[in-house]
């Protein structure tokens, strides 16, 4: 008796594997994420992870992150969002584009795609104490003016950030490859 329950169980756990491989499929693009090096001279890091990739449910989203490794409290003149404000970014050679939202706004399932227009962040002060770490997570978005959802590419973000008196730019580039 015992054989036979024990073969059953065996043989549902097969056949669901199986299927479960078959039912499962990719619903977005594959992306990749390569930061710019951190700037020399500013006592700053700065990081960028993808956290998930596109589902049925969820569009792909990452974080980019804001560490001061400053032995004092600074101002950093940045645009808000603070760290990282730049929402839109462009494929060089089809000048394609990708949009950044907080929250995903639009198509869903094999496409996720804004139904927002192209937004230009306003710039401020941050004061930042030793140590402290700011993040901000992002939706990836295809732009409704796209004529796929996710073309492949390589697509610039990039902010400009003013710390000690010294301006650079710090950005990313998410690569998508269908």
């Amino acid at each position: 008796m015992r054989r036979r329950t024990m073969l059953g169980a065996v043989a549902a756990g097969v056949v669901s594997g199986a299927f479960g491989g078959v039912l499962r499929r990719r619903t977005g693009p594959e992306l990749g994420v390569t930061a710019d090096p951190a700037p020399a001279g500013p006592p700053v890091t700065l990081s960028v992870d993808l956290l998930t990739g596109q589902t049925d449910a969820d569009p792909a989203r990452l974080r980019v992150t804001f560490r001061s490794t400053a032995d004092g409290p600074r101002t950093v003149v940045a645009a808000y969002p603070f760290p990282f404000a730049d929402r839109v970014g462009v494929e060089r050679e089809s000048d394609a584009k990708l949009v950044l939202a907080y929250e995903a706004v639009g198509d869903r399932g094999d496409c996720w795609r804004t139904a927002l227009p192209d937004v230009r962040p306003s710039v401020g002060r941050h004061a930042v104490a030793p140590g402290d770490r700011r993040s901000v997570e992002w939706s990836v978005l295809g732009h409704p003016g796209n004529d796929t959802c996710f073309p492949r590419g390589a697509y610039r973000f990039e902010t400009t950030y003013e710390v000690d008196g010294t301006t650079f730019d710090w950005g990313f580039t998410v690569r998508v490859r269908n």
